[in-house]
């Protein structure tokens, strides 16, 4: 959670604050921050005042909107080309799987990630951060295989992803200690 999100769920309830928080109606013609694809076929003329991260989380489904206005936008590439409604599914998979990483059912899943991952010696890394590290460093964490080191585009000093070392991506780092990266985003993949 973010800072605006912690003053709505424990401060804009209370009552001897004098803080007014709008009905969803009002606050859909303001802003929409995920699901825009389903919010705009309840409301087909809707049109809101911002649109946060339009660029990295809804370029394919803002670009046409946009280009109505006069503006001429460059082709989608790479993460922004995947429809709204695939990254939708690839965040339930995501979740189902975290979930149900502890079920017993899922003991042949993790037998051949067991069998992917190089010997117990061998330290591994893993890069990226977001909910598909999630669910690495829950699969590694089930095969008692934790990273030695998560890198980042968005590592920020001192800071730790899962209890482990987060810092950003470094080549040199990765060959002079033989890591084995296991690569949990497609955010950056024509970088990796």
């Amino acid at each position: 959670m973010r800072w605006e999100d912690l003053f709505f769920v424990f401060c804009a309830t209370l009552p001897d604050l004098d803080f007014h928080v709008p009905d969803f109606m009002t606050a859909l013609d303001f802003s929409v921050g995920t699901d825009i694809g389903r919010a705009y076929q309840r409301m087909p003329q809707w049109m809101p005042f911002g649109c946060h991260a339009w660029n990295k989380q809804d370029y394919c489904f803002w670009k046409p909107m946009i280009e109505t206005y006069g503006y001429r936008l460059p082709e989608p590439q790479g993460r922004q080309a995947v429809h709204w409604r695939q990254r939708r599914l690839d965040g339930y998979v995501t979740q189902r799987v975290l979930r149900d990483c502890s079920n017993s059912r899922y003991a042949a899943m993790l037998a051949r990630l067991e069998d992917f991952l190089p010997s117990k010696g061998r330290p591994i890394a893993l890069w990226g951060a977001g909910q598909y590290g999630r669910v690495a460093m829950n699969l590694l964490a089930a095969l008692g295989r934790n990273p030695v080191v998560v890198f980042d585009r968005n590592a920020m000093a001192g800071k730790d992803f899962e209890h482990v070392k987060m810092l950003l991506p470094n080549y040199d780092m990765i060959r002079q200690q033989h890591l084995f990266v296991i690569i949990a985003t497609t955010s950056h993949a024509e970088e990796i």
